[in-house]
């Protein structure tokens, strides 16, 4: 048997954790939060402390520049005397200066004439060539960085000042020389508490914006918890949408339309699988009743062949069901080809009034056709010729069907106010379609007027769907005004072929 491993301690769960976290929106936020915060910090902590350090080494030449100065002077009024020395020790007493440091007065001969006592016995590094220079005239300075004798500097070095003094004729040379290490010191503590305060700072803020993208994100995460709860059966729950006008209210309420949808794309599909089952159930319910009386007893052959015609007639209905829902299927998936031929409008509205014209003389329905063109010939549309010729049957089939007997049926055409279009109005003095029944006129297997039985009129409810269907195919639009007992009108528009 193997021994069982021994508990390593490591947990990768943990990486994989931290990992995930700056996979999330809040995480890579968060990132790119300290990113951008950090570049910032860090450029201008570089800045601050090279301006900083720059001017405090300005300061320090200006306070040596001016010591040297007063040195000057006084060499230029009394000559080389302890009063030089004075003035040194005066400007290194606390408060009254940052310098610190010791004096040498060289004359035209390059001898000190006057030095600070801690020079007494030590060689300063005292450049020849920027001497002579000052001898000269010039105001020299330079830093010194090489060993300090006597140790009289540490390893920040000195800075040393050659200014030029007179006194009558004779030239002398004033050379200030000050130990960097308080400047130094100071740039290096400066240095010490930027190198301490940016990953301090960096990490106050990560748990700052961590934080604040909680919150920020905490909507979201309210969002995303709610619609886990949306379930097919649930359809009817909506998210909250928040009173700020923000991107999470805008989402909210976009995934609300999209949850609107959905919900009526459901009771659209269930609404459609009740109905066909329904339609379809009841001509099997009529052709199985009809087999089974058929079987029950020997019949002559009257009998077998009346059932046969009854069945012939539910099987017909059956299949002008099954192919009015495969056409429909077909239009909503693009997959019927439009024939792209040149039409003539009014050629079609007049010949499908024809041959509607002995449906209309049976109830002796008057069919007046209205060309509101001077020159109607001139309106052309391209599209499928059978396809929309059948359109115009079915809305004149539909209009003699329900209108009253003895009344008149009125076709309109033309062009619309809105150019590229054109119209044909198809105008009933019959029953008309209820307010609340025109919202689902286009819907399959619906029946504005319910209250009809089986027979003449009985009407699958498939084909304004299918009119719909194909006049949207041309790029074209339908609409249906009615008033209950005073008739219907159908209009349907399609865009106008120019060439």
């Amino acid at each position: 048997m193997n021994p069982e491993k021994p508990e390593t301690g490591l947990k990768p769960i943990k990486a994989n954790s931290f990992k995930r976290i700056f996979k999330t929106i809040r995480g890579k936020l968060t990132l790119s939060f300290i990113t951008i915060f950090g570049i910032t910090l860090i450029i201008f902590s570089f800045v601050l402390y090279n301006v900083f350090a720059k001017q405090s080494r300005d300061d320090f030449d200006i306070v040596m520049t001016v010591l040297a100065s007063s040195i000057s002077e006084t060499i230029r009024e009394n000559g080389i005397n302890q009063d030089i020395l004075n003035e040194v020790k005066e400007f290194n007493n606390p408060g009254l200066s940052a310098f610190y440091g010791y004096t040498q007065v060289y004359n035209s001969t390059e001898t000190i004439v006057m030095q600070s006592t801690q020079l007494n016995d030590i060689t300063m590094p005292v450049s020849r060539e920027l001497l002579l220079s000052a001898l000269n005239g010039r105001r020299e300075t330079a830093t010194v960085y090489s060993e300090a004798p006597g140790g009289l500097w540490d390893n920040h070095g000195t800075r040393m000042i050659y200014f030029p003094a007179t006194h009558h004729q004779h030239k002398y040379v004033v050379v200030l020389i000050a130990p960097l290490s308080s400047v130094e010191t100071m740039l290096s503590n400066l240095r010490l508490i930027i190198f301490i305060a940016i990953p301090v700072t960096l990490l106050l803020a990560s748990l700052v914006g961590w934080v604040f993208s909680k919150r920020a994100y905490a909507p979201v995460g309210e969002l995303v918890s709610k619609a886990n709860t949306i379930t097919a059966e649930k359809l009817h729950s909506r998210l909250k949408v928040s009173d700020a006008d923000d991107e999470i209210s805008h989402l909210a309420e976009t995934l609300n339309s999209m949850i609107e949808r959905l919900e009526e794309s459901f009771k659209t599909l269930k609404q459609f699988t009740s109905d066909a089952s329904h339609e379809l159930r009841t001509p099997l319910t009529i052709i199985r009743g009809e087999i089974e009386v058929a079987l029950k007893k020997q019949r002559d052959n009257t009998e077998y062949e009346d059932i046969l015609k009854d069945n012939l007639e539910e099987v017909k209905r059956l299949q002008n069901i099954v192919e009015g829902l495969l056409t429909l299927s077909q239009y909503e998936n693009n997959k019927i080809s439009i024939q792209k031929e040149k039409i003539n409008l009014a050629d079609i509205v007049i010949e499908s009034l024809t041959k509607s014209q002995i449906l209309a003389e049976r109830k002796n329905i008057k069919l007046v056709l209205k060309l509101e063109e001077d020159n109607p010939e001139s309106i052309y549309i391209t599209g499928d010729n059978r396809k929309l010729l059948n359109v115009f049957l079915n809305l004149f089939d539909n209009a003699i069907k329900y209108s009253n007997d003895n009344s008149e049926i009125l076709c309109f055409t033309g062009r619309t106010k809105k150019e590229g279009f054109a119209f044909v109005t198809i105008k009933d003095e019959g029953i008309g379609i209820g307010e609340e029944s025109l919202k689902n006129i286009f819907e399959r297997f619906y029946r504005a007027d319910s209250s009809r039985t089986r027979g003449e009129s009985y009407s699958l409810g498939l084909g304004l769907s299918i009119v719909k269907a194909v006049i949207e195919a041309h790029g074209g639009s339908i609409e249906v005004k009615s008033e209950e007992e005073k008739g219907s009108a159908f209009t349907v528009f399609l865009p106008v072929s120019e060439h």
